[in-house]
């Protein structure tokens, strides 16, 4: 149930940010906002789709589990020519 109400609470502030949106354009357009103020809330809404965008992505099964990372020093790549081994992968 707690997973929907986040649905459910971003499509409300999509919606809002995108009245929001709608109400300075209308201002601008008579005269009586910048161009600024027009911008800042376009942001506004571009952060909120952005935050649901990636809400969505990482929603899948497994996307909750933890995962590890090992990193190994040292060089570890061959160059694609002459198979030396090298950080930059380029022949010298």
């Amino acid at each position: 149930m707690r997973g929907l109400k986040f649905w459910t609470d971003g499509f409300d502030k999509l919606a809002s940010a995108q009245g929001d949106l709608e109400t300075i354009w209308e201002f601008y357009e008579m005269g009586e906002a910048t161009e600024a103020e027009v911008d800042a809330e376009g942001e506004k809404l571009e952060a909120n789709l952005e935050a649901l965008e990636f809400r969505k992505m990482m929603s899948d099964e497994g996307d909750n589990m933890s995962a590890v990372l090992e990193i190994n020093a040292g060089c570890c790549c061959a160059c694609t020519t002459c198979g030396q081994k090298r950080m930059d992968l380029k022949c010298v």
